[in-house]
């Protein structure tokens, strides 16, 4: 099953490319459309969502297709352009579907981040839309990585793949939640934040998200330096 549709300025990031959470926006409003033709069953909702960022996808005429293939609870989704006859896969996005379920206790121990919702970043049911949930711990890294008030040292990086596991849904309010964010791992390119949204001591929602240092000239992965592990290794200690 296929599902195209255009691409937008607004869906560029910094570096020109298309920002993460417009991808995981790509596959919510395709998996929309199967919910329209009766092929998915609206009842259902996200229980996790892991997406593989493979390439950078740029600003183009071309139409963007999400490839869809549903095998029971999980769909899985490619988000794709044709280029030149040959049909390149950008992202890869799995999605496990169901009912909303317990998350059980807090495991992530790093920075508490007090975050505010808006009111736009609820669906027609008034809860919280799983789209928004990957941008609010988008916000969250962004805030978590320049914490501190110290002179920052890291330099470009990228998604490489990014999970989301889902707990109850959440209205919106006025009163800001709590994301907790910290550093789990590291590699030589690349390394790896765990995250959770909190209300009191209900996680809504827990992401990890592997990132990748990412040289802006050659527009490929680079070797993170011991001054950014020192920088991030900090971070954590804060």
């Amino acid at each position: 099953m296929r599902y195209r549709l255009p691409m937008r300025w607004a869906d560029l990031d910094q570096l020109n490319h298309v920002n993460n959470v417009v991808y995981v926006a790509y596959a919510a409003e395709a998996r929309a459309a199967l919910v329209e033709d009766g092929v998915l069953d609206g009842g259902l909702t996200p229980l996790s969502i892991a997406i593989d960022f493979l390439r950078p996808m740029p600003l183009s005429r071309r139409p963007v297709d999400v490839e869809q293939q549903l095998d029971g609870d999980v769909l899985r989704q490619e988000i794709t352009q044709e280029i030149d006859g040959e049909r390149i896969v950008f992202a890869a996005v799995v999605t496990r579907l169901g009912a909303p379920g317990d998350l059980g206790a807090a495991r992530v121990q790093g920075t508490t981040i007090p975050f505010r919702g808006r009111r736009g970043d609820v669906d027609v049911s008034g809860r919280v839309d799983p789209v928004r949930v990957f941008e609010y711990f988008q916000e969250s890294r962004v805030i978590w990585m320049s914490q501190g008030g110290r002179t920052r040292v890291l330099g470009p990086v990228v998604v490489a793949h990014l999970e989301v596991d889902y707990g109850p849904a959440a209205a919106w309010r006025q009163e800001p939640w709590e994301t907790a964010v910290d550093v789990a791992q590291f590699g030589g390119k690349s390394f790896t934040l765990v995250a959770e949204w909190r209300d009191g001591e209900t996680v809504l929602a827990r992401n990890s998200a592997v990132l990748v240092a990412f040289d802006v000239e050659t527009q490929a992965a680079r070797s993170l330096t011991d001054a950014e592990r020192a920088y991030l290794e900090g971070l954590g200690d804060a």
